[in-house]
């Protein structure tokens, strides 16, 4: 067993989630025992049932096993789920996600801790990746599947422990790092940080975190960096910019959209790096893992052969099938700059049309970054809008995707753009603007991704009827 771990029982409300099952089959895997309960089946709760975790779909008090000695949710529960009642009633200490991704953490000496508002699930995996060609034989907790350690989570019996360390309710402040990066800042999370000030200043305390015999790789464009760097104890590197240490030159995109580089540490030129994945984005993600990948120590020789084998992970423009010539991809994308930039990727990979089909995710993010999201499908030739995913959010009733569609066509009048509530009239809508070498790409952090499945088992017709949209 995980020695830091003092609970032998531990039950996960919201085992379903990508960082939730992965800490369950982690525990698992060390010897505890598991258990869980989530709203909805899923991928996530299969897998975890297949490999003997009791998963119960809905949350209720009887499903807290009598030995439960520790119940872990994540911030998506509410104070009132009858599960996280029935341990307080009982005694059974409560944990939320971040705190015992924390705990987890401290059974390793030199954890490595990736955030930014956008690109720690790459970089996460990236680094992850190098280790292990490395010989390294990292742990790692990723955000989503990973085909190179075969799930989201891997147990190694090195000092290494690579984390994706989410921001969102100041989850990553429970974590102390040897090493840290942080790709990027930009305002988001709306319905718990009031403004990119407030970001920064969580940031900071991230940072103040990190073991200071370690260090931080941190983006020299991120507007505010000396709020986030002053007085850190640990040493402080930059990437990114041409000023900084480590950059990147020569960026280069293949006829499939794959994107290559040159890297440098100041004026020294390191290796030429070609990736198997698309747009600008993996380009900075990339040159962040190389850096924190030479700082830990890994051969340079090495970095670029790892990078060049780097397949991505689940849901970042993941190509999940052709129809009919019309390939069908998806991402998480759900910020403005995440979608632009996918689009954009989408775009110099050189398909005939880029169709986006976007599902915005929370109410707040929605309303909060509207004129953001209107502008951020510039690269899209059409774009059709699905209804709000709550997530963990109640509806207020002052803001609807109608009104993410007025803002677009009013930049855009001349844009093929609509919305629509029913799933099979989306697809519909699709069949009859699609041609062959075109491009469908599902965005959003909500289950849009069950979207493409729906789009390939149900083929091109041309003699569909398009449906009536808004």
């Amino acid at each position: 067993m995980i020695s830091v771990i003092p609970y032998q029982h531990v039950f996960f409300t919201g085992i379903g989630g990508c960082s939730m099952s992965g800490l369950a089959e982690t525990l698992a895997a060390a010897g505890h025992s598991v258990s869980g309960s989530d709203n909805h089946q899923s991928v996530a709760t299969d897998r975890l049932l297949a490999q003997g975790i009791p998963v119960f779909i809905g949350h209720r008090a009887e499903n807290l096993p009598t030995d439960a000695d520790l119940l872990v949710y994540t911030v998506a529960v509410h104070a009132d789920n009858p599960e996280l009642l029935a341990a307080r009633s009982r005694g059974i200490p409560i944990m939320e996600r971040g705190e015992f991704l924390g705990l987890l953490m401290t059974a390793f000496p030199k954890p490595v801790c990736v955030s930014g508002t956008h690109g720690k699930t790459s970089t996460t995996s990236m680094i992850t990746s190098i280790l292990l060609d490395a010989g390294y034989d990292p742990s790692a907790h990723v955000g989503a599947i990973v085909d190179a350690i075969g799930g989201s989570w891997r147990l190694g019996r090195s000092p290494y422990f690579v984390a994706e360390s989410d921001e969102y309710h100041d989850s990553f402040l429970w974590f102390h790092a040897f090493a840290a990066v942080i790709i990027n800042v930009e305002y988001e999370h709306p319905d718990y940080f009031k403004d990119l000030d407030h970001m920064l200043r969580s940031y900071h305390t991230f940072a103040s975190n990190i073991d200071p015999e370690g260090f931080l790789i941190i983006n020299a464009s991120i507007q505010g960096l000396e709020k986030v760097t002053a007085g850190l104890a640990c040493r402080v590197l930059t990437f990114g910019t041409p000023d900084a240490q480590y950059r990147h030159a020569n960026l280069a995109f293949d006829s499939q959209g794959f994107v290559s580089f040159d890297a440098y540490e100041r004026d020294t030129f390191l290796c030429r790096v070609g990736l198997r994945v698309r747009g600008a984005q993996m380009a900075t993600d990339a040159l962040a893992a190389l850096a924190c990948a030479k700082e830990l120590g890994v051969p340079r020789a090495d970095i670029p052969r790892s990078l060049s084998q780097f397949g991505g992970a689940h849901r970042r423009f993941e190509i999940k099938g052709q129809v009919n010539g019309v390939t069908v991809a998806d991402d998480y994308a759900h910020h403005p700059t995440e979608i632009g930039v996918n689009l954009l990727a989408a775009k110099q990979a050189g398909y005939r049309r880029v169709h986006a089909i976007f599902q915005p995710h929370t109410f707040s993010r929605t309303k909060t970054l509207l004129p953001e999201l209107a502008a951020a499908f510039a690269d899209a030739d059409t774009v059709t809008l699905m209804d709000i995913y709550a997530a963990r959010e109640q509806d207020p009733g002052d803001i609807h995707s109608r009104d993410l569609l007025t803002a677009m066509r009013a930049l855009t009048p001349e844009k093929d753009i609509a919305y629509f509530s029913n799933r099979e009239d989306i697809v519909k809508r699709l069949f009859e603007i699609a041609s062959p070498g075109d491009l469908f790409i599902t965005l959003g952090a909500g289950d849009v991704t069950t979207l493409g499945d729906l789009i390939l088992q149900t083929g091109l017709s041309t003699s569909s009827t398009a449906p009536t949209g808004v």
